[in-house]
């Protein structure tokens, strides 16, 4: 039971990093991405391809994060100066794509086979088992992506992203163009779900296209959404309950179908959750607002 219990913490650490940038884009930037599962795969494919060349696991790593934050500036880039409804529509139809793109190019992706055979090599200098080994590098993974965003949302750089999000033509005053903070804000987020993504491609052993679907970014937006849009320590804290608790259920000797609906009814009530108390907080300011008026 211990083992099993270690073996969840990476799993929902990994979805913590994600969350990270998703609390970036939506906190400082204002702007839900639908895009994070799917570049949480883009880092995974990376990652597994280039292992399969040949190239070193660190290495892999590495190159899968960088691979992973160009695309994201790419995309950050594409959506400036569209209207920002239309604009998220743009990465779920990029996160359905992606999706597609990793089922159906089977050359590259093995297709409904998915790529295993990753061994976990790198990790070999620490002194722990296992399940062990894993549990301090996803811990020192997620220090170090909170730290990351911390360093940056206690920036300068935070304010002219702040200003953006509230208005793009603001950003213009800090001397940034941008599409220039666009394009970092969707570089940093994206790059850490494919940093994720590699780290969970390295730990599983095995990825396949089902991992990086559009229930992930709805998985990682409701931990957002929950978390509160400034809040790190409490989208890690919902992160390791919300991957723990469907889990859990594992004990009752569930099968693998019965769980995944489990996981859909904690992301539903979440989300569901999350709405009626931003509707009730809401009505209540508008009432508020009306009385002052009336005065």
């Amino acid at each position: 039971m211990v083992d099993y219990v270690l073996s969840v913490i990476p799993i929902a650490f990994f979805f913590a990093i994600v969350s990270f940038g998703g609390v970036l884009l939506w906190g400082l930037y204002r702007f839900p991405a639908m895009s994070l599962g799917a570049f949480f795969g883009v880092g995974a494919y990376a990652a597994a391809l280039l292992i399969g060349f040949g190239i070193e696991h660190i290495i892999a790593l590495v190159l899968a994060t960088v691979v992973a934050a160009v695309a994201g500036w790419l995309l950050g880039a594409t959506v400036q100066g569209v209207a920002r409804d239309a604009a998220v529509v743009c990465t779920f139809a990029l996160q359905v794509c992606l999706g597609s793109l990793f089922l159906n190019w089977t050359a590259v992706t093995g297709g409904s086979m998915g790529i295993g055979g990753l061994s976990h090599e790198f990790l070999s200098f620490l002194p722990f088992r296992f399940e062990g080994k894993w549990v301090v590098t996803s811990v020192a993974a997620v220090v170090f992506a909170q730290a990351t965003y911390i360093v940056l949302q206690r920036s300068r750089f935070s304010i002219t992203v702040s200003a953006s999000g509230e208005s793009e033509h603001l950003s213009s005053g800090f001397g940034i163009p941008p599409r220039m903070v666009s394009g970092t804000v969707f570089a940093v987020s994206h790059g850490w779900a494919g940093f994720s993504g590699a780290l969970f491609a390295l730990y599983v052993g095995y990825i396949h296209p089902s991992n990086f679907g559009v229930s992930e970014s709805i998985f990682v937006l409701a931990i957002v959404a929950a978390a509160g849009t400034r809040s790190y320590l409490y989208a890690l804290a919902l992160s390791i309950l919300m991957v723990g608790l469907p889990e859990a259920v594992r004990f009752l000797d569930a099968d693998i179908l019965f769980i995944e609906k489990v996981r859909a009814c904690i992301v539903g009530s979440v989300l569901l959750a999350v709405v009626w108390i931003a509707s009730a907080s809401s009505g209540g300011e508008d009432m508020e607002d009306s009385e002052r008026d009336s005065a």
